[in-house]
């Protein structure tokens, strides 16, 4: 299972989701997100096995198309595999 946490400031990835086409998509929106708040918002990042947080966001990140991409994206992953992913707001 695969926990994910939406905050105002922070995003948080854990645990492993168990079924390979869960954990591609989830790794595929989070390593896109990561990289570019990491190289052009100043976010932080903090990666081990099976964790990404993502910290420090801009103040408007959830109203931007990024956040907004983000959310549907994984809400759609978590809609199709309930029993893989959690979201948490």
């Amino acid at each position: 299972m695969t926990s994910i946490t939406l905050q105002p400031d922070k995003i948080v990835f854990d645990g492993h989701a168990g079924k390979p086409e869960v954990c591609h998509g989830l790794s595929a929106i989070s390593q896109m997100a990561a990289g570019y708040l990491a190289e052009k918002k100043d976010s932080r990042l903090n990666i081990q096995s099976g964790h990404l947080e993502i910290s420090d966001l801009p103040g408007d990140f959830w109203g931007t198309d990024l956040g907004q991409a983000m959310v549907m994206a994984l809400c759609d992953i978590a809609d199709q595999y309930p029993e893989y992913v959690k979201i948490r707001r």
